[in-house]
């Protein structure tokens, strides 16, 4: 009977893993360690076999080497025959060894220097026989490297002799085989050892001497004989390598100078070792040379210089890293020779430019590019820099190369340029060509505009003219302009990668070379307008640009690379791409905020603190001066009470009009040319009185009053009529030193400007013109003489250095003379607003911004935003008939209206919506009355008129008169 399952039950382990799979593991486990220890095994073995072979191979060498030594010794002696002489010299080379054979070799070499006349046909004849020389040779190199104190005598002669091109007068293929067998051989290394060790050094007495020329004689033998790289290269890797010593320096560099180097150059790779050493041999050899270099030498030349140029940046960085063996050049100093041999080598300038084809862009310019933007990174002053940025047209095939310059990597189509343009991200190989090749151009470009005059410029001076003209150079512009913007804005990074920092860097530097450019472009356009103002420009709204930004110092921005930030710092660099009405906005707001900060809440009521002063009419500066030179803060409030001639207070209670009225007169007594501080120039405009320090011991006190004053007067956004010279404001916009160049000489003295700039194209004798590096002064009925530089009364000014007397007359008279009148002025402005502030403009800008913009005056727009006063009085007649009197007049009889109201002839720069007090008519008294005006107020007083013809008569009278200016 069936007692069992019908079905089997799963077998379920409660323990976990299987022992059976941990089986496995440790199988395997152990088969691989197995399989390991086998494979080490098997190589100990292999390893023991070669050690084994190699020590057989090594006793059997050495047991030879000793039997060929006793043969040798046996079968030569001193009366051997010249037979006897190759076949023992066979022998010999076979078992050869520094350490052991060099009294043998000194015997056998003289055997052949006895045997020289007799073998000659032979060497050049037999293979063998000549074999026997070249590594009898070798074996004599061997020899001296092993211990150059021994004699010289026999080795070097040898190698006279043998290496000698009279000895092969008919073969000279020998030497050329000879010398690359040698040279690959340690040749150069084992001349260089016997100099060093056997020739004294450079401060002996003995320095040269019969030992040293012999030397010097067999190094250059290989540069003459041979064309290929092999001679070359041993010279810069064994020769000149590292350390350099006082003998390469002073005995070898020297001696090779005067070779025939242009095989030497074009023999040598690209692909040398970047290190300042071989820079340093390189220049010192070819530098001398450069006139007689064919073109294919130059071009390799070029090629070759800027890798090794940029390897001075790694030494000038870390000066510790740098170790030569010459004691009197230090690593700074080999490095610092370097970069004055490169950068004052203006005759490679000269030399490129005699080039028949010098620019042909598959050639010279892209090395050209490379080693100008090396010399860009390393320093700011380069002859050569200067050289070629004269050279003209170098710089009109530059930009068409700037161009067309592509991506290294050919993996865009497009030209470099335009991706840059339209804001596309360039990886840093695809854009280094185009870097190199824009900085290049931005500096070049830029030293050529520094010496070009405005007249110069418009092309008024025959024979000098601009590699573009005006339309093509309005084209650089607008393309610089969004290359700048977008490099500025990262927008040429690669967004999917992180940027390298020899990215960030290498356009950080092309960067700042274009706004150098531009911004020299820009000042040029305000003076000799060529660009449109549209072409300047950029769609960046200044609106996103966080005020705070410019309130707080830098230091104080947050570390961020966020959008705003990037926005703030090209609002400070490059102002001139947003709209000049953005900017005064922008400065408004600024202004606006440090109000609200300064006076609070109550800066437009009566109520509130501030500063109360008391002036009288006919002394407004005298008190003015007294009462407020010594206030700390004047951008509070200011408060005015005038008293009348007989020391009376006026009636009225300042509410801000007395104080713009008051700070009006007081501008326009302090800056009055009779009060002695300013000067007007020929043309009327005022700048500092350089004989001011005569007529006020205490002129600088005044100068600062007068700067606090006018920054007043744009904290108040009053507008004041003082013609300012060019010169004089751009100083005051400057970002650096506030020091102008000679450009601006003809805001202050158009004559003199023109004087000076005709020496430049002088025909005639310098002599006649009796001219010195002097400028004389009258200075109240005494004659005072001042010297440009030092010893320049000794100095005659001749065509070679009219240049320099022009600029340095033009730096004393813009900037010397003024220096103490102009740093008092701008540190009393600074105290009122911020210099920051003011370098959101250029010159032209700020005198619109403290005066107004010159132009037409709009009757409707002034109808529109004027308020009345009395009722009804905008709907009276009287009014309509005033508005259709205005409507008639000419331009300037508007001005004078407007002068009349409000003291400015000039219309408001963002519309008079924004004048405040806004201008106002009030109707009142009989019509047999002139109108008058309150300027405190921008109030009209306007007799009730029936006539128009006695209202335009009146009133044209009141306003061409002067009258007004009375308190209502």
């Amino acid at each position: 009977m069936f007692e069992g399952e019908y079905r089997s039950r799963p077998q379920v382990s409660l323990r976990g893993a299987s022992k059976l799979e941990e089986e496995k593991e440790a199988l395997v486990r152990r088969a691989t360690l197995e399989r390991d220890r086998r494979e080490r095994e098997r190589r100990k073995q292999l390893a023991v076999l070669k050690i084994q072979a190699a020590y057989r191979g090594s006793l059997e060498r050495s047991k030879l080497h000793d039997h060929l030594r006793c043969e040798f010794d046996k079968t030569f002696s001193p009366a051997c025959s010249q037979d006897v002489l190759q076949r023992v010299s066979g022998i010999f080379l076979m078992f050869f060894q520094p350490s052991q054979d060099s009294t043998r070799l000194t015997s056998l070499c003289q055997k052949w220097l006895q045997y020289q006349d007799c073998l000659r046909a032979e060497v050049c004849t037999n293979t063998l026989c000549r074999i026997h020389v070249i590594k009898l040779l070798r074996a004599c190199c061997q020899s001296l490297r092993f211990d150059a104190n021994q004699s010289l005598a026999t080795p070097l002669r040898m190698i006279e002799v043998y290496t000698s091109h009279t000895f092969y007068p008919t073969s000279t293929n020998i030497l050329v085989s000879m010398f690359s067998y040698l040279c690959s051989n340690g040749y150069y290394r084992v001349l260089r050892k016997v100099l060093e060790l056997r020739v004294p050094p450079p401060d002996s007495a003995y320095f040269v001497s019969p030992l040293a020329s012999s030397l010097l004689e067999y190094i250059k033998r290989p540069l003459v004989t041979l064309s290929n790289a092999g001679a070359h290269t041993a010279v810069l890797t064994e020769l000149f390598a590292p350390p350099l010593t006082p003998h390469i320096y002073h005995l070898v560099l020297p001696s090779l100078s005067t070779l025939p180097l242009e095989p030497f150059v074009m023999s040598l790779g690209t692909n040398l070792s970047a290190s300042p050493e071989v820079l340093y041999l390189l220049l010192s050899l070819v530098h001398h040379q450069l006139d007689i270099l064919g073109e294919p030498a130059l071009m390799h030349y070029l090629q070759l210089l800027p890798p090794l140029v940029s390897s001075l940046g790694q030494v000038s960085g870390d000066p510790e890293s740098w170790a030569t063996a010459d004691p009197m050049v230090s690593a700074q100093e080999l490095a610092q020779s370097c970069l004055h041999i490169v950068t004052s080598s203006s005759g490679l300038g000269q030399r490129i430019a005699r080039c028949s084809r010098p620019y042909d862009p598959s050639l010279l310019l892209p090395s050209l590019c490379a080693l100008c933007h090396q010399l860009v990174v390393l320093t700011n002053h380069s002859p050569l820099l200067h050289s070629l940025a004269f050279n003209t047209s170098l710089l009109a095939t530059l930009w068409p190369y700037v161009t067309t310059v592509r991506p290294a990597s050919g993996s865009v189509r497009t030209c470099s340029l335009q991706q840059l343009e339209r804001g596309l991200p360039l990886s840093y190989e695809d854009s280094l060509p185009l870097a190199e090749a824009l900085n290049t151009f931005a500096v070049l470009f830029s030293l050529y505009m520094s010496t070009l005059h405005d007249n110069e410029f418009c092309g008024a001076i025959p024979g000098v003219c601009l590699p573009f003209s005006l339309t093509q150079l309005s084209t650089v512009v607008e393309t610089l302009k969004k290359v700048f913007v977008n490099v500025h804005l990262e927008r040429h990074l690669p967004t999917a990668t992180r940027p390298v920092p020899q990215h960030t860097e290498l356009w950080k530097c092309v960067n700042k070379s274009i706004l150098h450019l531009l911004s020299h472009l820009h000042e040029r356009d305000s003076r000799q307008a060529f660009c449109s103002p549209k072409q300047w420009l950029t769609d960046i709204p200044i609106s996103k640009i966080p005020l705070e930004l410019f309130i707080e110092t830098e230091e104080e921005w947050p570390v961020s690379s966020n959008t705003s930030i990037k926005h703030a710092e090209l609002l400070k660099l490059a102002p001139f791409v947003f709209p000049f009405i953005e900017r005064v906005k922008f400065f408004h707001q600024l202004v606006g905020m440090d109000r609200q900060r300064i006076q609070g809440n109550l800066q437009d009521f009566l109520i509130g603190g501030g500063v109360h002063i008391t002036v009288r009419r006919d002394h407004i500066y005298e008190d003015a001066f007294t009462a407020l030179s010594q206030e700390q803060d004047m951008r509070h409030k200011v408060r005015v009470t005038f008293t009348n001639a007989q020391g009376l207070d006026e009636a009225g209670i300042d509410g801000g009009g007395l104080f713009r009225e008051f700070l009006s007169q007081l501008l326009k007594t302090g800056f009055d040319p009779n009060h002695g501080f300013f000067t007007p120039s020929p043309d009327g405009l005022l700048y500092p009185n350089p004989k001011a320090p005569l007529l006020n011991e205490d002129f600088a006190s005044h100068y600062q009053f007068l700067g606090t004053m006018l920054g007043k007067s744009l904290y108040e956004h009053l507008m004041v009529e003082l013609p300012f010279a060019s010169f004089f404001l751009c100083k005051l916009c400057d970002r650096g030193s506030a020091v102008v160049d000679a450009h601006h000489l003809a805001s202050l003295d158009l004559h003199l400007y023109k004087n000076l700039l005709s020496l430049k194209h002088y025909e005639g004798s310098f002599e006649d013109l009796a001219l010195n590096f002097t400028v004389t002064d009258d200075h109240f009925g005494h004659t005072q003489v001042a010297e440009l530089k030092a010893g320049g009364a000794d100095v005659t000014v001749t065509r070679s250095n009219c240049i320099e007397y022009i600029h340095l007359l033009a730096h004393f008279k813009l900037n010397v003379q003024i220096h103490r009148q102009f740093v008092a002025f701008r540190s009393g402005l600074s105290k009122i607003i911020p210099l920051k502030w003011l370098q959101l403009f250029n010159q032209n800008e700020l005198q619109v911004l403290i005066s107004g913009a010159e132009g037409t005056i709009s009757v409707e727009e002034l109808e529109q935003y004027t308020h009345y006063a009395g009722e009804q009085a905008g709907d009276h007649p009287c009014i309509r008939m005033f508005w259709d009197v205005v409507s008639q007049f000419t331009d300037d009889q508007k001005k004078q209206l407007l002068k009349f109201v409000t003291s400015c002839s000039r219309p408001p720069l963002l519309g008079f919506k924004e004048l405040h007090p806004p201008f106002t008519v009030m109707l009142g008294g009989p019509s047999d009355r002139l109108p008058s005006a309150s300027t405190c107020m921008h109030l009209l007083k306007l007799p009730i008129f029936t006539n128009p013809q006695t209202l335009k008569s009146k009133l044209l009278y009141a306003i061409s008169s002067g009258a007004g200016f009375e308190l209502s």
